[in-house]
């Protein structure tokens, strides 16, 4: 089983090893997340009056983050079951999407050079820079 497991993983891998740049895998850059996620903020105000347009950022902005999220937390327990490792950033279970978004979008305000770059990019360095794991 673990062997059919790893031939999957590696399988899914090929495309992502073989694709030139983070750009050919996903449209969303920085510029994208900080737009769509200034959206998902002001979605929490008491009354926000949201555009369609900005309702849609804010969810295109939530999915994203919470896809990422979902991701890091998978990778992170195949990475400790398998490998005895963390390399990951760590989230207590008690921090909201929201707060998150607020992080990244900080982040993003704060580092302009990284806008180009592809989304999941940005929201890593965010979060491991405001999440460090600790290490033994």
């Amino acid at each position: 089983m673990k062997n059919r497991l790893t031939f999957l993983i590696v399988v899914a891998a090929i495309p992502l090893l073989i694709a030139p740049s983070g750009h050919a895998l996903s449209g969303v850059t920085g510029t994208r997340l900080l737009h769509d996620c200034r959206a998902a903020i002001k979605s929490t105000d008491v009354n926000p009056a949201l555009t369609l347009e900005e309702d849609r950022a804010a969810d295109r902005c939530i999915s994203y983050v919470q896809g990422v999220l979902d991701s890091n937390n998978f990778w992170r327990f195949i990475d400790t079951r398998d490998h005895n490792k963390m390399l990951h950033y760590c989230i207590d279970k008690d921090v909201s999407t929201e707060q998150v978004i607020r992080i990244l979008v900080k982040y993003l305000e704060n580092n302009p050079k990284e806008l180009s770059e592809n989304g999941w990019v940005c929201l890593q360095a965010a979060l491991l820079k405001s999440y460090p794991c600790d290490t033994p």
